[in-house]
């Protein structure tokens, strides 16, 4: 008997080690934790440990803080890939190991029920959320329910001791979670043990601590004090509405409750054995059955509730952020070449394009690709209303020259989503440039107590100290070379840039007529015109700047656009011999209009023209959209 005990044990333990290694592949191979750690710009008040007594300060004396604590100095480590998702798998591993000890206490079965919480895990970065301190509220909560059924057979006043010394603890290293733990507990004590007595001050004292604690002694909201680190008024909050966000972790608090009333069911129905052979048959059967619910349900959450828009908008913010523009074009390249992709009504796919058009003007290619991806008038400078549009919008116009544009829409983002290393950076290299030193000391003082991101900050403390001038540093000189003298006048625009377009249209008009060689100010206006379907401003444009610039051969997309705007003009051979258009862009529109001619009309001959013409100008000029994807 004993023997098949341990050989029970052992089977599960390897069974909890295989999903454990499971979750680590899948977290670091397609979740990829470090794009969890930079943010996306749609996690609000994320990981930022601050070294020192800083964080254990702000943390420590309160309800829940020491969660909060290690919550702040284990996600830091989510900055590498393989240890964010190591730390993950082990949460969900010990999560196994505590729910299988709850199982087995209250004689509930269904020992394949322990995996659920590793798929909550699972689930809560499928759909790029970043709920960690109410992860290791969990784990701790589970843990402290574990340990009180171990050591609570004890009668008498040492039981009434034992349940509030547990209900205290739980409380204040679990904050929400202690309140969890007195329902769990409490629940516990009246169906299986059968105490009214302790499951009553169990239940009184998890539901009177927190009033007492924290709203009387602390004076602190009381929908805090009973919902802290429960993920109903959670510090984090997330992009996507956040009831189907929530769910899994819902799941999780509820489940140690159900597996009591389990135990309790099954204790209060069980029949008399049928015999041995027959309970170990059934014991395989329950094996098999309940490890192919967990295969099926986790291969199904995999592929139906991974939420890929966001994994979208996270990795291009991070890819853009480290310009990795190959990578960033790859991915995109990949991801609106998927299956059934709607790109129609979703501000998260414009962030997407913004970041491809991005890169594609970083890799000279915005003249040749612009339209192989869905393009509108507002993926240039991602013109809506999102808050995870900040970062991306100053990476437009930073690397412009339009840094206090930039610089407010940095501010806009520290004060939406928090204190962000990118965002840091970003500013201290705009503080610099604008000779604005004490600010950009500032935020390298803050930068320098992050442990990843120490030796940045050392380096340009570094060089101010020994040149405060800093003109030696090659990013600073081109910022310098690219910015506004008085670009301050203008800034008062980027508060409307979000419903008006055109504002931004005039910041690089006004920064061409101040830096008529600025190459991604010119390109950007270009396509912004030609995909506001303006030839007149694109040609105009085109003519006057296009002498600042040494392009070898004229992109393509610019050809189109210049054969098209003079297509029906009476004197179109003598005006378009002064632009270099190669005799190949001519004869490709003469076979866009032969074709077009066949149907003349043009929802018909949409579907004939996408084949070949789908990524041209003529295209997008005639339809209003792409036809490459």
């Amino acid at each position: 008997m004993k023997k098949n005990v341990k050989t029970d044990g052992f089977r599960l333990i390897i069974a909890d080690l295989l999903f454990a290694l499971f979750l680590f592949l899948y977290l670091f191979y397609v979740i990829n934790m470090r794009v969890i750690y930079h943010g996306g710009g749609a996690i609000t008040s994320g990981p930022a440990f601050f070294q020192g007594m800083e964080t254990f300060n702000k943390f420590a004396f309160s309800p829940g803080g020491l969660v909060r604590f290690a919550s702040s100095f284990l996600a830091q480590f989510f900055y590498l890939n393989w240890l964010g998702s190591l730390i993950i798998a082990l949460l969900g591993f010990v999560m196994c190991r505590q729910l299988l000890y709850v199982i087995r206490k209250t004689n509930s079965g269904f020992n394949f029920l322990r995996f659920t919480a590793p798929v909550v895990l699972l689930c809560l970065y499928l759909r790029y959320t970043f709920f960690f301190n109410e992860q290791l509220a969990i784990v701790l909560t589970l843990l402290l329910i574990c340990i009180y059924l171990r050591f609570s057979d004890v009668v008498g006043v040492r039981k009434v001791l034992l349940v509030v010394f547990f209900c205290i603890a739980a409380y204040w290293l679990c904050q929400g979670g202690g309140i969890i733990f007195a329902l769990v507990a409490g629940i516990y004590e009246l169906l299986i043990r059968k105490s009214w007595r302790d499951s009553a001050v169990l239940l009184l004292t998890g539901l009177l601590l927190p009033y007492v604690l924290s709203c009387v002694i602390l004076n602190q909201n009381i929908l805090i004090a009973y919902s802290g680190l429960l993920g109903f008024t959670p510090n984090i909050q997330v992009f996507e509405p956040r009831p189907l966000t929530l769910i899994p972790l819902y799941i999780l608090f509820v489940l140690p409750v159900a597996l009591i009333f389990t135990g309790f069911l099954r204790g209060a129905f069980r029949k008399t054995a049928t015999g041995f052979a027959g309970s170990m048959r059934l014991k395989v059967a329950g094996f098999v059955v309940g490890n192919l619910i967990v295969i099926c349900t986790t291969a199904g959450l995999c592929l139906g509730y991974h939420d890929k828009i966001m994994q979208a908008v996270f990795r291009t913010d991070y890819y853009a952020a480290e310009k990795k523009w190959e990578q960033l074009i790859d991915y995109v390249n990949e991801y609106v070449g998927s299956p059934g992709r709607n790109f129609l009504g979703y501000n998260a796919n414009n962030y997407v394009i913004t970041s491809a058009n991005l890169a594609l003007c970083n890799l000279n290619r915005m003249g040749y690709d612009l339209f192989l991806y869905p393009q509108n008038p507002r993926t240039l400078f991602l013109s809506m209303k999102a808050r995870f549009a900040y970062s991306r919008r100053a990476d437009i116009y930073m690397d412009m020259g339009l840094l206090n544009m930039a610089e407010h829409q940095l501010l806009e983002a520290l004060e939406v989503v928090g204190e962000r290393p990118a965002i840091y950076q970003r500013l201290v290299l705009i503080y610099m440039a604008k000779d604005n030193l004490p600010n950009a000391v500032i935020y390298l003082k803050r930068l320098k107590k992050l442990f990843f991101y120490n030796e940045w900050a050392s380096h340009y403390l570094k060089k101010i100290e020994t040149d405060p001038t800093l003109s030696n540093l090659g990013d600073i000189r081109y910022l310098r070379g690219m910015m506004l003298d008085d670009s301050a006048s203008k800034a008062y625009a980027s508060f409307f840039l979000e419903r008006n377009p055109a504002l931004s249209e005039e910041m690089i008009i006004e920064l061409l007529k101040k830096r008529s060689g600025n190459r991604m100010a010119f390109e950007y206006l270009l396509s912004f015109y030609m995909l506001m379907n303006n030839l007149q401003k694109f040609v105009d444009t085109f003519d006057e700047y296009i002498g600042n610039f040494n392009y070898k051969v004229l992109p393509p997309l610019w050809q189109q656009a210049i054969v098209t705007y003079y297509s029906n003009r009476a004197d179109r051979d003598k005006k378009i011999k002064k632009y270099p258009i190669s005799q190949e862009q001519f004869i490709f529109y003469q076979n866009y209009m032969t074709i077009f001619s066949k149907y003349n009309k043009r929802e018909p001959a949409v579907w004939e023209l996408a084949k070949d013409f789908g990524k041209t100008y003529y295209f997008y000029c005639m339809y209003g959209f792409s036809g490459a994807k």
